[in-house]
């Protein structure tokens, strides 16, 4: 069996891994709290509605596309040698950050987060150079990890909030929402990071939809948090707007 094979084969199974542990904990094999409860348990002022977490049946389904898409993709040695170790990493990550978020070690946590996010920034610097002519490839390759990374970057910020809740940390000299707003403009910034270094319309995009959701939850409480959040759309939105048009200019 040649390396690309086993390769393939470990990105299929560790996948297979991360569907089962996230099937797992929402079903009755769980005996415990689900992830859920436990973030409703430690709230904070940027947690997204429920909502939101919808988007993870996009990314699962796109992520199940591309190990489908692997075994049929034009040069598949170039494009498995390049990204299959840093997919299984994150894979691994997910898992992993599942069982200790309901173990609640949310420090613990926060590490395998950022682990996911890393892997998941050089996935997506990796597929920016590759060819991707077929819309296959584009749709559950680059966007499928573009989407992916777009949501890590929210649930990473959410998940450090949660952990210094957990702590019951008070804020030292900033306020709560003064401390959510902080994080609002991280994550913003990351956003934009990404849509002008490698044109990730796809994770800025999705950026907007954790923002909208965060305002939703507010439900006009935390003035500061809501004028923040559709600040960071307004911003975002401009960003994604202007990237396209320029590209569209280039093109003309």
């Amino acid at each position: 069996m040649n390396t690309t094979k086993i390769l393939r084969l470990l990105n299929a199974f560790t996948l297979a891994i991360t569907l089962f542990v996230n099937y797992w904990v929402n079903t009755d094999g769980n005996s415990g709290r689900s992830v859920g409860e436990i973030s409703d348990a430690y709230p904070t002022l940027i947690t997204p509605a429920g909502y939101a977490f919808s988007i993870w049946a996009l990314i699962y389904s796109l992520l199940i596309g591309f190990v489908v898409i692997q075994w049929s993709a034009k040069r598949p040695e170039e494009l498995i040698t390049r990204i299959s170790g840093w997919f299984i990493l994150s894979n691994l990550a997910n898992a992993g950050w599942i069982f200790t978020f309901l173990a609640e070690q949310f420090w613990l946590s926060v590490i395998l987060m950022f682990v996911l996010l890393g892997s998941l920034v050089v996935l997506t610097l990796r597929l920016i150079t590759l060819d991707f002519s077929r819309w296959a490839n584009r749709v559950f390759i680059r966007n499928a990890i573009m989407i992916y990374l777009g949501w890590i970057v929210a649930a990473s910020v959410v998940n450090v909030s949660a952990a210094l809740v957990s702590n019951r940390w008070g804020g030292a000299f900033l306020s709560p929402e003064a401390w959510g707003i902080l994080m609002i403009s991280t994550a913003t910034l990351v956003y934009l990071f990404l849509l002008k270094q490698i044109r990730a319309v796809a994770s800025a995009g999705v950026g907007i939809w954790a923002l909208v959701a965060i305002t939703v939850a507010r439900d006009s409480t935390a003035f500061g948090i809501e004028v923040a959040a559709w600040g960071a759309v307004i911003v975002l939105a401009g960003g994604i707007f202007t990237l396209l048009l320029l590209g569209r200019q280039k093109r003309t």
